[in-house]
């Protein structure tokens, strides 16, 4: 039974700082000792995969599990998972497919405006086995960039997804849900009412913005962390502001009553 667990969801940009991302994980403490790693838009450098370059950074102890969800011209886009072998035993992978715009009902006009651009797969990876003999489910996700009814259909597959397997003693969800607004709109609490009927309590809305387009100060929140546990558990969590990707990393401390 684990008394504790520490987690961060971080999306690379593609990688395209690689070697400030590998630096980042080697010097800022706040990396050591990380159960679970959640990755967005890693990529393939000199044919080793964005997840085994951070998973051999973090030590050696650490595994990872990498899915391309399409190419963005040559490049991989894909979700990853790494963990601590020594805390976190993966026994199972797999991939949720999220759907395209004509897969699911979306108003007209939306429908329209999304059809009229190029169509990009997104993905969850889930990983399952234990935790100090506890059972374990990890989702990592990466929701489409525009669309407003179209990312919550993404989300609300996730979570029927979730929702349909066997219930586990541990759930998490991570990842990039592209959550962009102006000011209070549009309102995304139709997704933090949806995780919250699946029992998943959202580690991470005090976290003030996780995406910056640092040339115009154009700062975001579209990154978090969701835990639904069987035991009573209390949390920190809090993010990085370091160079490297258009996003910072975010981590979670949980501490299980």
């Amino acid at each position: 039974m684990t008394e504790s667990l520490r987690l961060c969801t971080w999306n690379l940009h593609l990688g395209l700082e690689l070697g400030t991302l590998l630096q980042a994980v080697t010097t800022y403490p706040d990396f050591r000792d990380l159960d679970l790693l959640a990755l967005q838009e890693a990529s393939i450098h000199s044919e080793l995969e964005d997840a085994r370059a951070l998973a051999q950074a973090l030590g050696p102890s650490y595994d990872c599990h990498q899915v391309t969800a399409h190419l963005l011209g040559t490049r991989a886009q894909a979700n990853a998972l790494v963990w601590n072998r020594e805390r976190v035993r993966i026994d199972n992978t797999d991939t949720v497919l999220l759907p395209r715009v004509r897969q699911v009902r979306l108003p007209r006009a939306e429908r329209t405006f999304l059809c009229a651009l190029p169509q990009q797969q997104r993905i969850g990876v889930i990983g399952e086995g234990s935790i100090g003999g506890e059972a374990l489910r990890f989702y990592v996700a990466h929701l489409d960039v525009l669309g407003l009814e179209y990312k919550r259909e993404q989300f609300y597959r996730i979570l029927s997804d979730l929702h349909n397997r066997p219930p586990t003693d541990l759930t998490i969800l991570a990842g990039d849900m592209n959550t962009f607004r102006i000011r209070s709109r549009p309102s995304w609490a139709s997704l933090t009412r949806a995780a919250e009927a699946e029992g998943l309590q959202d580690l991470t809305s005090e976290i003030r913005w996780t995406h910056s387009v640092r040339r115009v100060h154009f700062r975001q929140k579209l990154d978090a962390i969701w835990v639904k546990s069987i035991r009573p558990f209390q949390y920190r969590s809090w993010s990085l502001d370091i160079r490297g990707s258009d996003h910072i990393p975010v981590f979670a401390q949980v501490t299980f009553r």
